[in-house]
């Protein structure tokens, strides 16, 4: 059962900090080499459905939360290059694996450092703006490191096709947490928009000055 995996979680964790996701950008991916600027396909990000390490840790957790999290949390919690590996493998989706309640009385007991690493696993997509990256932002909202890393997940990802087109979609759904009732959600979905305006900016003109050369 996967519960009886659990001894294996720190080998499983280190499986994943060596795995695919060590050296990707901060950004979630990479542009592809030669591709036209803004028109970019990025690759490299997580896929926890093929990833065997991944996967069995999935497992575990979702057989004893709060126990697995306890020892996955202790590794994050240290300042190493293995820590800072395992946390771009579970970046921006474990959160919902764990689930609200571990993490969030977690977060609360181990402080500042604790909160933006909660923020990182935090899935932030769609809207309504999910559960958890709303509680994150309702109790730890005012803190910058958690509204970085959680804008980090709005902007990691892969897509195709023009850059302004891919960051535009994002600032659709952005505009949409505005109407959150909570006010740090809405300050914050103010920062995420005013960001994603410059991105969309940004690639307009680079697409339109690689149309000009191409044409």
């Amino acid at each position: 059962s996967p519960a009886a995996r659990l001894p294996g979680i720190a080998a499983t964790t280190h499986r994943i900090a060596a795995g695919p996701h060590a050296g990707e950008g901060g950004d979630g991916g990479v542009m592809s080499a030669g591709a036209a600027p803004g028109i970019s396909t990025r690759i490299g990000t997580p896929s926890h459905e093929m990833d065997v390490p991944v996967r069995l840790i999935v497992e575990a957790t979702r057989a004893a939360p709060k126990l697995v999290w306890e020892e996955v949390g202790s590794v994050l919690l240290a300042s190493s290059d293995y820590a800072f590996r395992l946390r771009i493998g579970l970046q921006g989706w474990y959160g919902e694996v764990v689930g609200a309640e571990a993490l969030m009385s977690w977060a609360d007991e181990h402080g500042s450092v604790a909160h933006e690493i909660v923020a990182c696993l935090t899935l932030v997509r769609g809207a309504p703006l999910p559960g958890l990256a709303r509680q994150v932002l309702m109790r730890y909202g005012n803190e910058d490191e958690v509204r970085t890393a959680l804008y980090a997940n709005v902007v990691s990802g892969v897509w195709s096709g023009p850059g302004s087109a891919h960051y535009q979609q994002l600032r659709d759904v952005a505009a949409a947490w505005l109407s959150d009732p909570d006010s740090r959600v809405r300050s914050w979905a103010n920062d995420v928009i005013h960001d994603l305006d410059a991105h969309i900016d940004m690639h307009r003109k680079w697409e339109e000055e690689w149309e000009f050369r191409t044409t």
